[in-house]
């Protein structure tokens, strides 16, 4: 069964240059099916570490692994002279907290630190493709983690992060307060790629001055589709606003 997803992505256009890689037509249809990502042997995992920390709080960007194509940094691998470039057909998941790229493979979970992944192509249970972009290639100096890549045009992009909070264990027993284990929040952030920098948009007002600076009304769209910026969704219909414009 094959599902086409609203994308053009440029999965060969990686180089050692690590140069980004973005949809040229984000909405364009009939590009990409996910026979791009299919089902690997695995055997390309060489050089990856197991996973040692067998911690059950939810550090991941999702939880559930994914069907992926992963691309990596240019790098030596154990092997001796291989330089690894891709893995496809492989299940993923980020975890936020430790900063890694875990791989689910037959035997055990492996690892490999987010700062040698530059892009992961990543299906849903639905057989939608999501890409997700290293931080670094934005210039993010906070960030050391992904980006989730909502919409673009050209050079300009809308984009998605997460933000782990870990709140320790603080029970009390004396006083029969707080909490017995640790508890994990996230939330998500926003950003505004105009080709040179990332821009905050987290909030209402953020975005208005974004749309004012695009040449948009922004009074006037808040109003009139009634997006109230709280959620991935809702963002992503600012994206196709923006980008449908322009």
């Amino acid at each position: 069964m094959k599902h086409l997803f609203t994308a053009c992505l440029l999965i060969t256009a990686f180089s050692v240059s690590a140069q980004r890689i973005l949809p040229q037509s984000w909405f364009n249809e009939n590009n990409i099916s996910d026979e791009a990502i299919s089902v690997g042997d695995q055997s390309r995992l060489f050089g990856i570490s197991a996973l040692k920390d067998d911690s059950k709080l939810d550090y991941y960007w999702d939880k559930d692994f994914k069907v992926s194509k992963v691309y990596f940094y240019s790098q030596k691998v154990n092997s001796g002279s291989v330089i690894s470039d891709s893995v496809s057909g492989i299940e993923t998941r980020i975890d936020l907290w430790n900063k890694r790229v875990e791989f689910n493979t037959a035997n055990e979970i492996k690892v490999a630190e987010a700062l040698k992944v530059s892009n992961i192509f990543a299906i849903n249970s639905e057989r939608k493709l999501f890409q997700f972009i290293n931080a670094k290639e934005f210039g993010s100096e906070n960030l050391t983690s992904f980006f989730k890549l909502l919409n673009a045009s050209e050079n300009n992009a809308l984009l998605m992060s997460k933000e782990v909070i870990v709140q320790n264990a603080n029970y009390n027993a004396a006083l029969d307060t707080g909490n017995k284990e640790a508890t994990i929040a996230k939330m998500d952030h926003f950003y505004y790629w105009n080709g040179t920098s990332l821009i905050g948009i987290d909030s209402k007002k953020e975005v208005s001055e974004l749309l004012t600076d695009l040449g948009f009304n922004a009074k006037d769209y808040l109003k009139k589709s009634g997006n109230k910026l709280k959620s991935e969704e809702d963002y992503l219909k600012l994206g196709h606003y923006i980008f449908a414009n322009r």
